[in-house]
């Protein structure tokens, strides 16, 4: 890498005080071990944020040229009166429209939402964005368990525009629940999703506030606590792993813990 992508992924580097929206959204158990543990990142693992940060000069230059507007701007709301508090940075607020734009780099652009429908009983058996795969020979329908084999589930599929993706859509309403504490409503957002071809505008539904609330006060149950978070199985959320920069750590101390389990049954 050159010496200019290198010290500027160095300045993109932030030391909050409390809790990043994206944190809460994220691993807790990821969050916890930060704090708690030291750990390097090499340049290559920077990089991709940093990528995502060019963007955010292109928005606050835009802001230069508009008074209704905010661009990358640290606001911070409490969540608990004795706990630190949790902070969000909205690429792009209009304030007059009452609406946010969060921009995100990507491999490729979402694509279409598909729907799998059950050919015999017509329930909805699966929606994503992603297909089921052809490797997997039968899927049963969990509501009828009629079985489906590759054939069956394309005659029940339908292709709906694509959506916003659901990490993205949860920080989008994190960010309009942290504005409200300082009088900016919010209600209306979008996701900008950019890739190497081009870009991609998708809506984003804004919650009502107390929905909103209950899922930040969820999260910070969990990080307060004195265990440690649990690690994420779901299949879905697991590639986090791939690019956390405490895994090693997270692994020793779940292996640790089989260890200990093992000595006390013997």
């Amino acid at each position: 890498m050159t010496a200019p992508v290198v010290a500027g992924m160095t300045a993109s580097i932030r030391h909050l005080d409390g809790y990043s929206a994206t944190e809460t959204l994220g691993c807790l158990r990821k969050v916890r071990l930060k704090k708690e543990y030291d750990y390097w990142l090499k340049p290559s693992e920077l990089y991709w944020a940093f990528r995502g940060q060019l963007m955010h000069g292109i928005a606050e230059r835009y802001t230069r040229e508009d008074p209704d507007t905010i661009a990358e701007k640290r606001y911070a709301a409490t969540v608990f009166l004795d706990a630190d508090p949790i902070t969000g940075q909205p690429d792009l607020v209009y304030r007059d429209r009452q609406h946010i734009t969060d921009y995100k780099t990507t491999k490729k652009l979402p694509g279409d939402w598909k729907v799998y429908r059950c050919v015999e009983c017509g329930e909805v058996m699966k929606e994503s964005e992603w297909v089921i795969r052809k490797s997997v020979k039968i899927y049963h329908c969990p509501h009828c368990s009629h079985p489906h084999d590759y054939q069956a589930r394309q005659e029940g599929l339908t292709l709906e525009p694509p959506r916003a993706r659901s990490k993205h859509v949860e920080q989008v309403n994190v960010y309009a629940w942290i504005l409200s504490q300082h009088g900016i409503a919010i209600t209306s957002g979008e996701i900008v999703y950019m890739d190497m071809s081009g870009m991609l505008r998708v809506p984003v539904e804004i919650w009502p506030l107390d929905q909103t609330q209950q899922m930040v006060e969820r999260a910070y149950d969990i990080l307060l606590r004195d265990e440690l978070p649990a690690p994420v199985t779901d299949e879905d959320e697991t590639w986090q792993c791939d690019y956390c920069p405490v895994c090693h750590v997270c692994h020793q101390l779940l292996e640790s813990v089989l260890d200990d389990s093992r000595g006390q049954e013997v």
